[in-house]
């Protein structure tokens, strides 16, 4: 553990290394429990274009020519 070689270079005293370990646990405990509360809220995931792979093909069906569904009824008939 570093925090114990820097202490011990250090000549810290028993209570301050105990300090100094309380608060990186806390900080440490703090990190961890962001990083929960916010998995738990799943909010969406942001989404960039430097992220989307534009090598694979995309599940979207194209519409066929006349813009209309297919078996979509014409109006009027």
């Amino acid at each position: 553990m570093e925090l114990a070689g820097t202490a011990r270079r250090e000549q810290a005293t028993y209570k301050q290394f105990l300090l100094d370990l309380l608060q990186v646990e806390l900080a440490d405990r703090d990190v961890r429990r962001q990083q929960r509360l916010l998995r738990l809220a799943r909010f969406p995931r942001p989404k960039r274009l430097e992220d989307f792979d534009f090598t694979k093909p995309t599940a979207r069906r194209r519409r066929p020519p006349g813009g209309r569904r297919r078996g979509a009824r014409r109006p009027g008939r």
